[in-house]
């Protein structure tokens, strides 16, 4: 679907779901998952792995919360600029890295179904030696 079809169709699941009505969605975009979705079911070859809402599956992460800053790495033969990044389990820990890294350039986010989705699956291709 074009961008334009696409909003059409978000439009009526979420005119469906005001009437009272159930949708079962299948999608491989996480985002429209995240957007339309009162309920979310990651399936891996077949089988449901996960089923709840958004922010269960959010809790169900060891790391909810991801900072990326820039930094000084003299690790290598120069000193050079690197790109970090930092997963914690709560924001007061990102908190305390921008306070003592005294960071002044940086983001934040918390993680995205996309992140549960591979944290889930790489877990599970650990487990099958892949």
């Amino acid at each position: 679907m074009d961008p334009v079809a696409r909003r059409d169709v978000w439009n009526l699941v979420n005119e469906v779901k005001r009437w009272g009505r159930t949708v079962i969605l299948t999608t491989h975009y996480l985002e429209e998952a995240e957007l339309l979705s009162d309920r979310i079911g990651i399936l891996q070859r077949g089988e449901l792995k996960r089923l709840g809402t958004l922010e269960d599956l959010y809790r169900s992460m060891p790391k909810t919360y991801r900072l990326v800053y820039n930094g000084v790495s003299t690790a290598t033969a120069g000193v050079r600029n690197e790109r970090i990044v930092y997963d914690a389990a709560d924001f007061d820990a990102v908190k305390k890295i921008i306070e003592e890294r005294a960071l002044t350039e940086y983001s934040v986010r918390r993680v995205s179904l996309e992140d549960v989705y591979l944290e889930l699956i790489d877990g599970e291709r650990k487990d099958d030696g892949a």
